[in-house]
Protein backbone atom coordinates (compact mmCIF):
# COMPACT_ATOMS: atom_id res chain seq x y z
CA UNK A 1 0.00 0.00 0.00
CA UNK A 2 2.60 2.21 0.72
CA UNK A 3 4.62 1.47 -2.51
CA UNK A 4 1.48 2.34 -4.61
CA UNK A 5 1.18 5.68 -2.87
CA UNK A 6 4.98 6.62 -3.64
CA UNK A 7 4.95 5.65 -6.68
CA UNK A 8 1.58 7.85 -6.80
CA UNK A 9 3.39 10.76 -5.50
CA UNK A 10 6.57 10.37 -7.42
CA UNK A 11 4.88 10.36 -10.77
CA UNK A 12 3.04 13.46 -9.97
CA UNK A 13 5.84 15.58 -8.82
CA UNK A 14 7.47 14.32 -12.52
CA UNK A 15 4.48 15.90 -14.30
CA UNK A 16 4.59 18.73 -11.98
CA UNK A 17 7.77 19.37 -12.84
CA UNK A 18 7.48 18.94 -16.84
CA UNK A 19 4.77 21.29 -16.49
CA UNK A 20 6.94 24.03 -14.63
CA UNK A 21 9.54 23.55 -17.07
CA UNK A 22 7.07 23.76 -20.01
CA UNK A 23 5.74 26.90 -18.73
CA UNK A 24 9.29 28.33 -17.83
CA UNK A 25 10.12 27.75 -21.46
CA UNK A 26 7.01 29.24 -22.67
CA UNK A 27 7.16 31.94 -20.53
CA UNK A 28 10.99 33.09 -21.65
CA UNK A 29 10.02 32.42 -25.35
CA UNK A 30 7.33 35.37 -24.88
CA UNK A 31 9.66 37.42 -22.46
CA UNK A 32 10.95 40.94 -24.45
CA UNK A 33 14.44 41.39 -24.72
CA UNK A 34 16.28 43.85 -22.88
CA UNK A 35 17.67 47.21 -24.83
CA UNK A 36 21.67 47.00 -24.78
CA UNK A 37 23.27 50.13 -23.75
CA UNK A 38 27.16 51.60 -24.16
CA UNK A 39 28.59 53.81 -21.38
CA UNK A 40 31.44 55.90 -21.93
CA UNK A 41 34.06 58.62 -19.34
CA UNK A 42 35.85 61.43 -20.29
CA UNK A 43 38.00 63.04 -17.86
CA UNK A 44 38.78 66.60 -17.96
CA UNK A 45 42.64 66.93 -17.78
CA UNK A 46 44.69 64.09 -17.99
CA UNK A 47 47.86 65.32 -15.83
CA UNK A 48 47.03 66.89 -12.09
CA UNK A 49 49.16 67.86 -9.26
CA UNK A 50 48.82 66.35 -5.57
CA UNK A 51 45.94 68.23 -4.20
CA UNK A 52 44.10 69.22 -7.19
CA UNK A 53 40.66 67.68 -8.37
CA UNK A 54 39.48 66.05 -11.97
CA UNK A 55 35.89 66.24 -13.34
CA UNK A 56 35.08 62.31 -15.24
CA UNK A 57 31.91 62.85 -16.90
CA UNK A 58 30.03 59.73 -17.94
CA UNK A 59 27.28 59.23 -20.93
CA UNK A 60 24.83 56.31 -20.98
CA UNK A 61 23.09 55.65 -23.97
CA UNK A 62 20.73 52.39 -25.94
CA UNK A 63 21.76 52.95 -29.29
CA UNK A 64 21.89 56.81 -30.15
CA UNK A 65 19.88 57.79 -27.39
CA UNK A 66 20.39 59.02 -24.17
CA UNK A 67 19.48 56.83 -20.96
CA UNK A 68 18.10 58.72 -18.29
CA UNK A 69 17.36 58.22 -14.75
CA UNK A 70 19.48 55.37 -14.44
CA UNK A 71 22.01 55.15 -11.60
CA UNK A 72 25.96 54.30 -12.55
CA UNK A 73 28.59 53.75 -10.10
CA UNK A 74 32.45 54.94 -10.90
CA UNK A 75 34.77 52.58 -9.76
CA UNK A 76 38.17 53.11 -9.14
CA UNK A 77 41.25 50.59 -9.48
CA UNK A 78 42.80 49.33 -5.76
CA UNK A 79 45.04 46.62 -6.10
CA UNK A 80 43.91 45.02 -9.28
CA UNK A 81 40.32 44.92 -8.64
CA UNK A 82 37.73 47.60 -9.53
CA UNK A 83 35.92 48.98 -6.60
CA UNK A 84 32.81 51.07 -6.28
CA UNK A 85 33.50 54.59 -4.99
CA UNK A 86 30.45 56.75 -5.57
CA UNK A 87 27.71 56.76 -7.47
CA UNK A 88 25.27 59.55 -9.91
CA UNK A 89 22.17 58.99 -11.36
CA UNK A 90 21.95 60.01 -15.29
CA UNK A 91 20.41 63.31 -16.55
CA UNK A 92 18.51 63.68 -19.57
CA UNK A 93 21.11 63.58 -21.81
CA UNK A 94 22.31 60.43 -19.67
CA UNK A 95 25.25 62.17 -18.25
CA UNK A 96 26.82 61.12 -15.01
CA UNK A 97 29.79 63.36 -13.40
CA UNK A 98 32.01 62.53 -10.23
CA UNK A 99 34.89 64.93 -9.30
CA UNK A 100 38.02 62.92 -7.75
CA UNK A 101 41.09 63.96 -6.07
CA UNK A 102 43.15 61.09 -6.02
CA UNK A 103 46.45 61.60 -3.86
CA UNK A 104 48.62 58.95 -6.84
CA UNK A 105 48.16 58.24 -10.17
CA UNK A 106 44.51 56.35 -10.34
CA UNK A 107 42.67 54.39 -12.91
CA UNK A 108 38.93 54.74 -12.80
CA UNK A 109 36.16 53.20 -14.92
CA UNK A 110 31.97 53.90 -14.76
CA UNK A 111 29.54 50.85 -14.44
CA UNK A 112 26.27 50.45 -15.09
CA UNK A 113 24.35 47.28 -13.33
CA UNK A 114 21.16 47.34 -15.65
CA UNK A 115 17.32 46.98 -14.88
CA UNK A 116 14.53 44.54 -16.23
CA UNK A 117 14.84 46.90 -19.45
CA UNK A 118 18.40 47.69 -19.98
CA UNK A 119 21.16 45.45 -20.13
CA UNK A 120 24.38 46.61 -17.83
CA UNK A 121 27.69 48.13 -19.34
CA UNK A 122 30.93 49.60 -18.47
CA UNK A 123 32.96 52.25 -19.72
CA UNK A 124 36.72 52.36 -21.07
CA UNK A 125 39.02 53.40 -18.54
CA UNK A 126 40.27 56.82 -17.54
CA UNK A 127 44.15 57.07 -15.98
CA UNK A 128 44.44 60.08 -14.15
CA UNK A 129 48.34 60.84 -13.59
CA UNK A 130 48.95 63.00 -10.51
CA UNK A 131 52.94 64.27 -11.27
CA UNK A 132 54.45 66.97 -8.47
CA UNK A 133 54.72 70.08 -10.78
CA UNK A 134 58.59 70.50 -11.60
CA UNK A 135 60.48 73.09 -9.55
CA UNK A 136 62.12 75.81 -12.30
CA UNK A 137 65.68 76.29 -12.20
CA UNK A 138 68.16 78.81 -14.02
CA UNK A 139 71.72 78.20 -14.43
CA UNK A 140 74.36 81.16 -15.73
CA UNK A 141 77.77 80.83 -16.54
CA UNK A 142 80.92 83.33 -16.55
CA UNK A 143 84.16 82.96 -17.77
CA UNK A 144 87.86 83.78 -15.79
CA UNK A 145 88.48 85.74 -18.96
CA UNK A 146 87.36 87.11 -22.07
CA UNK A 147 90.26 86.80 -24.22
CA UNK A 148 93.49 84.33 -24.19
CA UNK A 149 96.35 83.83 -26.27
CA UNK A 150 96.72 80.59 -28.19
CA UNK A 151 97.71 77.32 -25.88
CA UNK A 152 95.97 79.68 -22.34
CA UNK A 153 93.34 78.10 -20.84
CA UNK A 154 90.06 80.05 -19.43
CA UNK A 155 87.89 78.63 -16.40
CA UNK A 156 83.79 78.64 -16.96
CA UNK A 157 81.67 78.53 -13.90
CA UNK A 158 78.27 77.50 -13.64
CA UNK A 159 75.20 78.17 -11.01
CA UNK A 160 72.66 76.39 -10.68
CA UNK A 161 69.57 77.61 -8.41
CA UNK A 162 66.04 76.63 -8.10
CA UNK A 163 64.65 80.28 -7.26
CA UNK A 164 67.60 81.70 -4.28
CA UNK A 165 68.14 78.00 -3.38
CA UNK A 166 71.35 76.15 -4.76
CA UNK A 167 70.75 72.98 -6.32
CA UNK A 168 73.27 70.43 -5.25
CA UNK A 169 74.41 67.15 -6.84
CA UNK A 170 72.50 67.47 -10.09
CA UNK A 171 75.00 67.06 -13.53
CA UNK A 172 75.40 69.87 -15.45
CA UNK A 173 76.92 69.53 -19.08
CA UNK A 174 79.48 71.87 -20.68
CA UNK A 175 78.50 72.22 -24.49
CA UNK A 176 80.40 74.16 -27.38
CA UNK A 177 79.20 74.89 -30.76
CA UNK A 178 80.38 72.93 -33.64
CA UNK A 179 79.46 73.24 -37.08
CA UNK A 180 76.42 75.35 -35.97
CA UNK A 181 75.69 73.02 -33.83
CA UNK A 182 75.59 72.30 -29.75
CA UNK A 183 77.65 69.79 -28.74
CA UNK A 184 78.37 68.34 -25.28
CA UNK A 185 82.33 68.43 -24.53
CA UNK A 186 82.26 67.99 -20.76
CA UNK A 187 80.21 67.84 -17.84
CA UNK A 188 80.45 68.42 -13.76
CA UNK A 189 78.22 67.76 -10.91
CA UNK A 190 76.68 70.80 -8.81
CA UNK A 191 78.55 71.12 -5.55
CA UNK A 192 76.85 72.24 -2.43
CA UNK A 193 76.63 75.69 -3.86
CA UNK A 194 75.19 74.88 -7.15
CA UNK A 195 78.73 75.52 -8.60
CA UNK A 196 80.06 73.59 -11.42
CA UNK A 197 83.81 74.08 -12.92
CA UNK A 198 85.22 74.01 -16.66
CA UNK A 199 88.85 74.31 -17.61
CA UNK A 200 88.48 75.10 -21.47
CA UNK A 201 91.60 75.68 -23.96
CA UNK A 202 90.29 76.48 -27.01
CA UNK A 203 93.00 76.77 -29.95
CA UNK A 204 90.54 79.75 -31.74
CA UNK A 205 87.57 81.94 -30.56
CA UNK A 206 84.96 79.33 -29.03
CA UNK A 207 81.22 79.48 -28.02
CA UNK A 208 80.09 77.90 -25.04
CA UNK A 209 77.53 77.54 -22.87
CA UNK A 210 75.94 75.06 -19.90
CA UNK A 211 72.98 72.99 -19.81
CA UNK A 212 71.07 71.21 -17.27
CA UNK A 213 69.20 68.51 -18.90
CA UNK A 214 66.20 68.12 -15.73
CA UNK A 215 64.83 65.65 -13.46
CA UNK A 216 61.88 64.71 -12.22
CA UNK A 217 62.03 66.96 -9.22
CA UNK A 218 63.78 69.95 -11.60
CA UNK A 219 62.94 71.42 -14.66
CA UNK A 220 65.35 71.99 -17.45
CA UNK A 221 67.59 75.25 -18.12
CA UNK A 222 70.47 76.39 -19.74
CA UNK A 223 72.69 79.38 -19.64
CA UNK A 224 73.80 82.18 -21.37
CA UNK A 225 76.46 82.15 -24.31
CA UNK A 226 79.80 82.44 -23.35
CA UNK A 227 82.48 83.39 -25.86
CA UNK A 228 85.82 83.11 -25.40
CA UNK A 229 88.21 84.86 -27.58
CA UNK A 230 91.32 83.72 -28.54
CA UNK A 231 93.70 85.97 -30.19
CA UNK A 232 97.82 86.20 -30.53
CA UNK A 233 99.49 88.85 -28.09
CA UNK A 234 100.08 91.70 -29.61
CA UNK A 235 103.88 92.22 -30.02
CA UNK A 236 105.91 95.90 -30.59
CA UNK A 237 109.04 96.58 -32.41
CA UNK A 238 110.90 99.32 -32.39
CA UNK A 239 114.45 100.10 -34.60
CA UNK A 240 117.23 102.23 -33.53
CA UNK A 241 120.41 103.32 -35.61
CA UNK A 242 123.52 104.01 -33.99
CA UNK A 243 124.51 106.97 -36.30
CA UNK A 244 122.59 109.24 -38.68
CA UNK A 245 125.29 109.73 -41.27
CA UNK A 246 128.08 107.76 -42.40
CA UNK A 247 131.05 107.97 -44.98
CA UNK A 248 131.18 105.67 -47.61
CA UNK A 249 132.79 102.46 -46.56
CA UNK A 250 131.65 102.83 -42.93
CA UNK A 251 129.12 100.49 -41.56
CA UNK A 252 125.99 101.34 -39.18
CA UNK A 253 124.55 98.97 -36.19
CA UNK A 254 120.51 98.69 -36.15
CA UNK A 255 119.16 98.13 -32.81
CA UNK A 256 115.61 96.28 -32.77
CA UNK A 257 113.60 95.41 -29.49
CA UNK A 258 110.50 93.14 -29.60
CA UNK A 259 108.43 93.25 -27.05
CA UNK A 260 104.78 91.97 -26.00
CA UNK A 261 103.05 94.55 -23.87
CA UNK A 262 106.28 95.35 -21.92
CA UNK A 263 108.02 92.06 -21.90
CA UNK A 264 110.30 91.13 -23.75
CA UNK A 265 109.71 88.67 -26.33
CA UNK A 266 113.22 86.29 -26.68
CA UNK A 267 114.25 83.50 -29.25
CA UNK A 268 111.96 84.90 -31.98
CA UNK A 269 113.33 85.49 -35.52
CA UNK A 270 113.23 89.42 -36.88
CA UNK A 271 113.93 89.90 -40.77
CA UNK A 272 116.06 93.58 -41.44
CA UNK A 273 114.27 94.25 -44.68
CA UNK A 274 116.03 97.10 -46.71
CA UNK A 275 113.84 99.63 -49.31
CA UNK A 276 114.51 98.69 -52.76
CA UNK A 277 112.69 100.39 -55.61
CA UNK A 278 109.70 101.33 -53.74
CA UNK A 279 109.57 97.46 -52.29
CA UNK A 280 111.09 96.88 -48.50
CA UNK A 281 113.14 93.03 -49.39
CA UNK A 282 114.63 91.20 -46.72
CA UNK A 283 118.23 91.21 -46.22
CA UNK A 284 119.20 89.79 -42.75
CA UNK A 285 117.75 88.03 -39.86
CA UNK A 286 118.76 87.34 -36.23
CA UNK A 287 116.79 85.87 -32.82
CA UNK A 288 115.96 87.94 -29.98
CA UNK A 289 117.83 87.40 -27.33
CA UNK A 290 116.98 87.32 -23.29
CA UNK A 291 115.50 91.30 -23.86
CA UNK A 292 113.75 91.08 -26.93
CA UNK A 293 116.99 92.62 -28.85
CA UNK A 294 118.09 92.09 -32.22
CA UNK A 295 121.33 93.32 -33.83
CA UNK A 296 122.21 94.31 -37.31
CA UNK A 297 125.19 95.86 -38.67
CA UNK A 298 124.72 97.68 -42.23
CA UNK A 299 127.38 99.25 -44.72
CA UNK A 300 125.07 100.56 -47.24
CA UNK A 301 126.88 102.01 -50.32
CA UNK A 302 124.28 105.02 -50.55
CA UNK A 303 121.51 106.29 -48.17
CA UNK A 304 119.28 102.98 -47.41
CA UNK A 305 116.39 103.21 -45.84
CA UNK A 306 115.23 99.93 -43.36
CA UNK A 307 113.13 98.37 -41.28
CA UNK A 308 112.66 95.38 -38.91
CA UNK A 309 109.73 92.69 -39.53
CA UNK A 310 108.61 90.49 -37.03
CA UNK A 311 106.82 87.78 -38.85
CA UNK A 312 104.44 86.34 -35.80
CA UNK A 313 103.96 82.88 -34.48
CA UNK A 314 100.98 80.76 -33.56
CA UNK A 315 101.08 82.53 -29.76
CA UNK A 316 102.31 85.88 -30.95
CA UNK A 317 100.75 88.54 -33.52
CA UNK A 318 103.31 89.80 -35.99
CA UNK A 319 104.65 93.68 -36.47
CA UNK A 320 107.05 95.71 -37.92
CA UNK A 321 109.27 98.65 -36.73
CA UNK A 322 109.66 102.08 -37.50
CA UNK A 323 111.88 103.19 -40.53
CA UNK A 324 115.14 104.09 -40.31
CA UNK A 325 117.32 105.65 -42.85
CA UNK A 326 121.05 105.34 -42.92
CA UNK A 327 122.72 108.52 -44.93
CA UNK A 328 125.97 108.02 -46.57
CA UNK A 329 127.62 111.42 -47.22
Amino acid sequence: MRTSLTRALAGTAVVAAAMLAAAGTASAAGATPKLPTTLTATDAKAVIAPGQTDLITGTLRSGSKPVAGEFVYLDRLVKGKFVAVAGDRTGSAGHVYFTVKPSATTSFRLAYLGTAKYDGSHSNVVTILVIKPKAPTTLTATESKTTINPGQTDQITGTLLSGTKAVSGKHVYLERTVKGKWVAVQQDVTGGFGHVFFTVKPAQTATFRLVFLGTAAYKASHSNVLTVLVVKAPTSLTATESKTTIKPGQSDLITGTLLSGTKAVASQFVYLDRLVNGKFVAVAGDRSGGAGHVFFTVKPSKTSTYELVFRGTSFYASSHSNAVTVVVS
